[in-house]
């Protein structure tokens, strides 16, 4: 049985990433700028602009999932985001579109809060 965090860095925090790499190319940031925002390189970042999957189509049509990664995918373009933004959107999208093995009992005492 795979733990949610194994199912969040394999299939969620990739399509949280293709989705922001698709809102900074709207707001027109290179190819070289995000990849070395992101720590990729330029073929990384066209693999996530291109790529589709049910889950991106899932997150994509959440309009509170997607002003979320609008405002991380802002946050990236000024430098100011930093892990836990993902981990918060991959515990959001594993808590709407998972059940069972693939949502973790310690997120919700984990996960910083607001307040």
């Amino acid at each position: 049985m795979p733990l949610a965090c194994e199912v969040g860095s394999k299939e969620v925090v990739p399509a949280i990433r293709s989705i922001i790499v698709k809102e900074l190319l709207l707001m027109g940031v290179s190819y070289s700028r995000i990849s070395k925002m992101m720590g990729v390189s330029t073929t990384t970042i066209s693999k996530y602009n291109y790529s589709t999957n049910p889950l991106i189509e899932m997150i994509s049509k959440d309009e509170e999932l997607m002003d979320d990664i609008k405002t991380l995918s802002l946050m990236v373009n000024k430098g100011s985001a930093n892990y836990h933004h993902i981990c918060e959107i991959c515990h959001m999208v594993r808590k709407k579109f998972f059940t069972g093995s693939l949502r973790c009992p310690v997120d919700d005492d984990v996960l910083p809060h607001d307040g």
